[in-house]
Order: C-alpha cells, then structure tokens, then sequence
C-alpha cells in the first residue's frame, strides 16, 4: 500500500461572496490558482459536496449555497451561482449542458455552468442522470422514477413494478437501475420496459443505506453501497463490480467489518472508514474515496484492472473532517476531488488534481 502525500501552497485570498447569483461579466469572482493555490473565504458551511467534469478543461464543483466552475481545467474557477440550498449532484450530459440537483430541486445551465436556471418542475429528487442534452432520468425522495424528454422543463413519472435507489443510463435508451430489494434491471428502450438482471443478496438493515450505481460502457459497471450507519468512526460498506450488463456481480472491496450486521463478507478488507465517491472509466480503471474518522485522514484507493487488484493512496497529507469526498475522473489519469473540510486549519474545503492516476495530487482552490 503506498501512501502519498502533497504540501499546500497558499495564495491570493478572494473577498466573500454576495447575493442570490454571481455576476459572470469581467467583473465577476475569478479564482486565480495558477500563482499555487488560491483561497476563497465563502464563510461557515463552505464544503464541496459534489464535482462534474465534462471535458479536462470544462467542470463545476458545488456544495452549500453555491456553485463553483472552471473552463481551464482549475488554472481558475469562477462562482456562478449562489443562493439557499445544498448542492448534491452536479452532472455534464456535454461541455455546454451541465445539470444541478439543488435541494432536491432541479437546475439547468446550457452554457457550460456559467448561467443557471431551475425547473420549472417541482417534482423533489434525491439523484438524476442526464445523458444527452434533452433526455434525462431521476429518482424522486420517496424511490419513484422520473423522466424528461425536453431537458429537465418537466417530469413524467415511470410507473415501474419496482422501488429505485439508483440508476445509470449509458445513453438515452440503455439504463439500468439498482432496486430496494437488491435487484437489478435493465432497460434498452428509454426506461419503457425493465428486464430482470443479477441480484445482490444483502440484509434489510442496507435498504436505508446509500446507493452509487455507475456504468461506464454497456458490460462493464460498478455499484457502490453503504450500511447507512456507522460504529466506532466507520460504516461498512461493499464494491460490486459487473463485466456482463448486470447478470452477475464480483465483490471488489469490502469495508470494516464492525456493526456489519450478521454474514457480511471480511474478505477483501478496504481502508476503515467513511466511504465518499466512486468514479471509474471505461479501461477498467476506478477510484473510490475513503475518510477515516478516527485518524482522520484522507484516502483513495485505486483499481486499474477493474478490482481485481487495489492500491491506497492519500492525496494529501492534511487531516480532513466530514465524509465529503466527492471525485470527478475524465480519464484513467486525470481527475478532481474536493473536499467538505480539514480539521487542523480554518478551511472548509478544497479542490485537488491529479494528472496521473492519483499517485500524485496538488491543491487547486482552498476555500474557508
């Protein structure tokens, strides 16, 4: 296991942000990090929650009461959108159109990130998956299914035979969702019909827990899925990883093993802890980020032959606090994470890089 370390560089320190939405005019807030790492005082509650990247050069990153984007790869990031409201999920369908889930609530830029606007639907979601620019999905707070065909202006609800935690659509016909009973089905006509796929044989006490569901081409996913409570500093949690479009699932990795609950696998052991983020390509290639609590320290750990073998690293040598890890990879060496925040400065979060596979990392943006 190899644990690698950065130093932080710190620079310019931006003024505080004000009003329902930054300005985007030459006058707006620029976040230079090219002379080392920039700081962007954003006052309490200043953690990232969530990280999209469409593009090396095009992304957005968000937590609460704001959003966060960069058209240079993080040489400089501008803030886009404020307002009331947790950021959750942020996602690019291409490099102009790029989806919020705000508060359980939809917003929509099509310019990259640099002008927002909510739904005019009120439908409350808990994730989304937006393919193409005008062909998306969601799941609603209370596990029902939703779609779009007009780019998020209103929602129709998919009257499925079953309860969804998570979905991953590969296009806009090829979906698959990952169900409350620990099914899988699979759609190739737009959500219209389900088809029955594998199953992951788990307890009752992990229907509460949280559900990552991601695939990267129409054989290869993954499914990431957490007990929902933790003991002693860490939660269980297990990596499924799939080669034939769901039908069967190979464990990849395996969490603490402590209030794991009856016949819950120790083999394959991960790093103790909370886990934050999966995020994987298509070469085989996934990162899954992990804090542990009780250090606390910051992990990814990292697969490149599609889990079958695991390396740890940390991409910094700070303590961090919060379970925020939140990783956007645009391909098997590059990618971003941000952070909700460090224990040992007054920071609350910040924005890191790697440009080769996560064996080294460097701070772009430090916010507090």
């Amino acid at each position: 296991m190899i644990l690698l370390t950065c130093a932080l560089a710190f620079g310019i320190l931006a003024e505080p942000l004000h009003g329902a939405r930054a300005s985007t005019a030459p006058n707006s807030r620029l976040l230079a990090a090219s002379s080392g790492a920039a700081a962007f005082q954003l006052g309490t509650s200043s953690g990232l929650d969530t990280v999209s990247f469409a593009t090396n050069e095009i992304g957005c990153t968000g937590g609460h009461n704001r959003i966060l984007c960069t058209r240079n790869g993080g040489t400089s990031w501008r803030a886009t959108w404020t307002a009331p409201g947790l950021v959750s999920q942020l996602q690019f369908s291409d490099a102009q159109h790029v989806w919020a889930l705000v508060s359980d609530r939809l917003l929509h830029s099509n310019d990259g990130g640099m002008h927002w606007q909510y739904s005019q639907d009120k439908s409350r979601l808990s994730s989304i998956d937006f393919p193409s620019a005008q062909i998306g999905w969601g799941v609603t707070t209370n596990g029902r299914f939703v779609t779009t065909t007009n780019g998020g202006r209103s929602l129709t609800a998919e009257h499925t035979p079953f309860t969804v935690r998570a979905v991953s659509f590969l296009d806009s016909r090829h979906g698959w969702a990952y169900q409350t009973d620990g099914h899988i089905a699979s759609t190739d006509d737009a959500g219209r019909t389900w088809h029955a796929r594998g199953a992951i044989g788990l307890g009752a006490s992990w229907i509460s827990g949280d559900a990552q569901l991601t695939f990267v081409t129409a054989t290869l996913g993954w499914l990431l899925l957490t007990l929902g409570s933790g003991c002693g500093s860490m939660m269980p949690y297990l990596l499924y990883y799939t080669a034939d479009s769901g039908v069967h699932w190979r464990l990849r990795f395996v969490g603490p093993a402590a209030c794991g609950g009856p016949g819950y696998p120790t083999r394959k052991p991960g790093v103790p802890g909370y886990p934050g983020n999966l995020s994987a390509v298509p070469s085989g290639r996934a990162f899954v980020s992990v804090v542990a609590p009780a250090q606390p320290m910051l992990y990814v750990v990292s697969t490149h032959d599609a889990g079958r073998h695991w390396t740890q690293g940390a991409p910094t040598g700070q303590k961090v606090s919060g379970i925020t890890l939140a990783m956007a990879f645009v391909s098997a060496t590059e990618g971003w994470l941000v952070t909700g925040g460090e224990a040992t400065r007054s920071m609350k979060g910040r924005i890191i890089h790697t440009t080769d596979g996560g064996r080294t990392w460097h701070t772009q943006l430090l916010i507090h």
